[in-house]
């Protein structure tokens, strides 16, 4: 997940004056965040629907962080990225580890012109876009799938923050519980569940 997360953040264009959304904080949100820190971006807000996962967010190093469904989004990001022209808000660049249509139908409609969306989650079914509003703002988008050239910088970056790093594993369970974590894995709570073979 920090090798996906960290061709995610490669592919967005962060850098460190930018304002970032990151939607989803599970694995591969929560690896965007440290990675957007680690390389020194400006602000970095995680939006998901778990105060669990955004509480580990905010350990992780997350400037702010909003709970989905709870109050206006669009008020919130203009609170904490300002204001663009004609009301939309400050915010550079979205990233999507959320895989929530209605989500991305929202950002599209808040985002401000030229603003960038990455989209590294998984959608199981077509998602319809609304591309008449992008192009009038002349948004840009970008996927980003697996990690091609990042596996090297992920290792060296775990080796030397091994200690800090605990905390991205929530759950660890030996190769006979593997039932049990898949299950954890779905639940809200988690992030890195770790099946351990011994």
């Amino acid at each position: 997940p920090m090798g996906v997360a960290l061709h995610a953040v490669n592919r967005s264009q962060a850098g460190p004056g930018s304002k970032v959304v990151v939607l989803g904080v599970g694995p591969i949100g929560l690896g965007a965040v440290i990675w957007l820190k680690h390389k020194g971006v400006e602000h970095v807000v995680a939006v998901d629907l778990s105060t669990d996962r955004l509480e580990r967010a905010r350990r992780f190093g997350a400037d702010a962080v909003i709970q989905a469904g709870v109050g206006d989004l669009g008020d919130q990001l203009r609170a904490l990225h300002g204001t663009a022209r004609r009301g939309y808000v400050g915010t550079d660049i979205f990233i999507d580890a959320a895989g929530s249509p209605a989500a991305l139908a929202e950002i599209v409609s808040l985002a401000k012109f030229r603003s960038h969306l990455t989209v590294v989650a998984v959608y199981k079914q077509p998602v319809p876009m609304d591309l008449s509003a992008m192009l009038h703002k002349e948004m840009s988008m970008s996927t980003s799938l697996a990690y091609p050239d990042e596996l090297g910088e992920v290792v060296a970056f775990l080796g030397a923050n091994a200690e800090r790093m605990r905390d991205y594993i929530s759950h660890h369970y030996e190769l006979a519980d593997i039932h049990a974590a898949v299950d954890q894995a779905r639940r809200p709570d988690a992030a890195k569940v770790m099946v351990e073979m011994r």
